[in-house]
């Protein structure tokens, strides 16, 4: 019982990715700050900021 708790808790856990935004179309500055901020996080997706800074760019410019 307390093997199979340790390998529960040590097992690697899977990440969500990031989503797939399309770009095209949007002005190339908006495209650019949000292709950045999808980047930054797939560079580090265990990250709260990363995921912060696409979730407030794409609020921002009215993504659902």
């Amino acid at each position: 019982m307390l093997a199979s708790g340790i390998l529960f808790f040590l097992r690697p856990s899977r990440l969500p990715l990031p989503p797939v935004i399309a770009t095209t179309g949007l002005d190339p500055a908006v495209a650019r700050l949000i292709t950045q901020a999808a980047n930054d996080l797939r560079a580090a997706p265990r990250s709260a900021t990363a995921w912060g800074a696409l979730g407030l760019a794409l609020l921002h410019y009215e993504f659902r």
